[in-house]
């Protein structure tokens, strides 16, 4: 189940160092006035760390951002390791992402306002160029347009679905 607490040994070490990096990203984008979601989501407001006794199961990072009075999380698990391959995604995030998804009513979480993700040091060598091309095709694509082509028989390789 995703909202047990891991334990400290599990939550300490080099994995911290990772997160302090990527947190210290997102603390950069703040202090300059970026807005490294999109204009959508504005600009940084915080910055939290390990914010699961909020409710957040996705509770590494927690990116809060304001765009014209709109309040916006973006709750992050953040992994050194390889996390994505050719299997897909971890088991544990899988079910961490649709469990906080699924809650409702939730504590924090409302979809359509907030963002879920994953932040990975490394991806598996055989996911890497898939990946990519993948994202290739779908930033100028439109949603739609891109799940029905997902969907359609060779329009894309068989590593993208």
């Amino acid at each position: 189940m995703a909202t047990k607490a891991a334990p400290p040994e599990l939550t300490g070490g080099k994995g911290f160092e990772y997160e302090d990096h990527v947190g210290a990203w997102f603390l950069l984008q703040m202090l300059a006035g970026r807005q490294p979601l999109g204009p959508e989501y504005g600009t940084i407001t915080g910055v939290h760390f390990q914010t699961k006794e909020s409710g957040w199961l996705l509770d590494d990072l927690l990116v809060v951002l304001s765009e014209r009075g709109q309040e916006h999380f973006f709750a992050i698990s953040i992994k050194r390791h390889r996390q994505v391959t050719r299997n897909g995604f971890p088991e544990n995030f899988v079910r961490a992402i649709w469990e906080q998804w699924l809650r409702v009513p939730s504590e924090c979480f409302e979809r359509g306002r907030d963002l879920l993700g994953l932040v990975t040091g490394q991806m598996a060598d055989s996911v890497e160029g898939a990946w990519h091309a993948l994202l290739q095709e779908a930033i100028p694509t439109a949603p739609e347009r891109l799940v029905e082509r997902l969907h359609t028989p060779g329009q894309t390789s068989a590593k993208s679905v």
